[in-house]
């Protein structure tokens, strides 16, 4: 739900809503790319303060030590 486009600048949906909350709380976003294998791991490891990614909330991914908060979007 988040891209870059043609000219490597971030597009999309959580994008909007990240900088609509920042804006909100006065704070300042600073993106960094990772490879999706155990993302959802990244804040718990200290490397980011959240990630964006769609993702689906599994049992495992919660054991494994993630927080996910209540879904923005639902497929099927």
């Amino acid at each position: 739900m988040t891209y870059r486009d043609r000219d490597g600048n971030w597009k999309g949906l959580e994008l909007n809503i990240l900088q609509h909350i920042a804006k909100h709380l006065k704070l300042a976003i600073h993106f960094i790319t990772f490879p999706f294998d155990h993302i959802w791991l990244r804040p718990k490891q200290k490397e980011c303060d959240i990630v964006s990614a769609v993702l689906t909330i599994l049992p495992e991914r919660s054991a494994e030590g993630a927080v996910f908060p209540h879904p923005i979007f639902e497929f099927g």
